[in-house]
């Protein structure tokens, strides 16, 4: 079976199974935050929902909430709603969710819903070829999107995409960072990128080489602006930065490029922001203790990249 989602959500999948109705939330960053957009019911009261150290938030609870597929002619504090709600023949159907996914002809409607279903179904082995084209076609269309509905279903693709690719496909991911000549990427689009190349380094064996070269220049320098950002004042920015940076420096150490992050730690504490610093430290502990019985070696790394960067 493939990857299905991030580990710590699947009670929320399980939800989904008896559904017909399908809400999208949108992730409001956080700092610290491991937290994804997937399809669930919302609560009816209007309250944060807090999971772990960060948050996912309802769009209707901030008055953003959205049905995804058609636009109803009512707005919520000037806020457009959208819904999904696919025939039930869709529930467990992989050949049909992948057929509405792969098939240029699909409607706006169906293909969103294709993705977010996606996005919470188990498939076989033999069709993950075709799941990561779909969805790499989806993300390659719509990574340069502004719009929180298309977000909402990017940051779905995304995650889906990062936790079942295999280890040659990194590489392919870089040219998603890169904006146009007159678009630039969404921060929210890089922060789900980039944690989902994060969760899926955690997935790997610790024993298995990356080569991934391009992936982790692209890494390097879509942190750069973001090490700067008003001393990342903001929830957001900082859940943004510290992604991108985490992402950097597990994937460089998976690599054995050593000598290059200690460049980038160094720009990172040139910078003095102890925010981020804090941030990023924290989290390095955090993964290092969890593989410190299957690979104390990479442990180690961790750890001591941890240590350069200073909690003050």
């Amino acid at each position: 079976m493939l990857v299905l989602k991030y580990p710590q959500k699947t009670s929320r999948t399980q939800k989904m199974a008896s559904s017909l109705e399908v809400y999208a939330f949108a992730s409001v960053p956080k700092t610290g935050t491991k937290s994804l957009i997937d399809g669930t019911k919302p609560r009816k009261r209007k309250r944060r929902r807090v999971y772990g150290n960060g948050q996912d938030v309802p769009i209707i609870a901030n008055s953003r909430y959205q049905k995804i597929g058609s636009r109803a002619a009512s707005t919520v504090g000037g806020g457009e709603r959208l819904r999904v709600q696919p025939p039930r023949e869709w529930f467990g159907k992989t050949d049909v969710i992948l057929s509405k996914l792969l098939d240029s002809k699909t409607s706006l409607h169906e293909q969103r819903a294709a993705v977010l279903f996606s996005s919470v179904t188990a498939f076989d082995e033999a069709d993950k070829n075709s799941l990561l084209r779909g969805l790499s076609d989806y993300i390659e269309k719509n990574r340069f999107a502004q719009d929180e509905a298309v977000l909402t279903v990017l940051g779905a693709a995304v995650r889906k995409y990062c936790m079942n690719m295999p280890v040659g496909f990194f590489d392919s991911t870089s040219s998603w960072f890169s904006p146009s000549t007159t678009q630039p990427v969404s921060s929210v689009f890089e922060m789900e990128l980039s944690k989902g190349i994060h969760w899926r380094l955690t997935t790997l064996p610790f024993n298995e080489a990356i080569a991934a070269p391009e992936l982790l220049s692209s890494l390097e320098t879509a942190a750069g602006p973001y090490l700067y950002a008003s001393r990342l004042v903001l929830s957001a920015t900082a859940a943004v930065a510290m992604n991108l940076c985490i992402a950097t420096l597990e994937l460089g150490t998976r690599m054995g490029e050593d000598d290059r992050l200690l460049q980038f730690t160094q720009r990172m504490r040139a910078t003095q922001n102890a925010r981020l610093l804090r941030l990023v430290s924290r989290q390095l502990e955090r993964d290092a203790k969890e593989v410190c019985n299957q690979s104390p070696k990479l442990a180690e790394k961790l750890n001591r990249l941890a240590a350069c960067l200073p909690r003050t």
